[in-house]
């Protein structure tokens, strides 16, 4: 009987795993040190926006790396971030300060994440001598969610052509199905057992 439970209940389970649609992620990072550029100048950078592996990000975001340390509070450096590949723009001109814990979401007009960005950091002149002559950096944070789904996987709503992989739920699902047949098959026998076990025998009934 306990056998006959633990199967049903392991068959459930592969049940739940096969048929849950997977959102597995992968969260990487890339930092960039930016040094401050002289009032009235800018520099740029670029940083590629995928995983280690050249897998596509489904997400990224920009946000501080390290303390934002200026010697001019009146007078902020700002950051503006592109496409690399199309110049289309990410993030407008947006003063550092601006950028808060939660960061800044990279994403084009159509909704798409880029392959690769480019960073524009300048110093307004009216900075003036507080900046000049100052080796300041600051490291910009560029955080990207990596879709790590194989063939098989797609979450709900998505498609996926991965026809081995259908071929191996379809395995699956014969299993599970062999499984809840045969689990079924012990409980009708354990009842039975049960049964037999409680029913007064021949002997029994003619000893009343």
């Amino acid at each position: 009987m306990r056998s006959a439970i633990a199967l049903t209940l392991t068959c459930l389970l592969m049940a739940w795993t096969l048929l849950t649609p997977s959102t597995a992620h992968a969260a990487e990072s890339h930092d960039v040190q930016v040094t401050f550029p002289a009032p009235g100048h800018s520099t740029t950078w670029e940083v590629p926006i995928e995983g280690s592996s050249g897998s596509e990000a489904s997400a990224a975001r920009v946000l501080l790396g390290s303390a934002l340390v200026l010697p001019d509070e009146a007078v902020q450096p700002v950051l503006r971030l592109t496409d690399a590949n199309t110049g289309e723009t990410l993030m407008p001109p947006t003063p550092l300060r601006e950028l808060s814990a939660t960061g800044y979401d990279l994403r084009a007009a159509d909704g798409s994440v880029p392959s690769r960005v480019r960073g524009e950091l300048s110093l307004p002149r009216a900075a003036g001598n507080a900046y000049q002559g100052v080796s300041q950096t600051v490291t910009l944070r560029v955080s990207t969610e990596i879709d790590d789904r194989g063939p098989g996987q797609a979450g709900a709503g998505e498609e996926d052509d991965g026809l081995a992989a259908t071929g191996m739920n379809l395995l699956w699902l014969i299993g599970l199905g062999a499984g809840l047949a045969a689990a079924g098959i012990l409980l009708a026998a354990g009842a039975r057992r049960r049964r037999n076990d409680t029913a007064p025998t021949t002997s029994e009934e003619a000893g009343r």
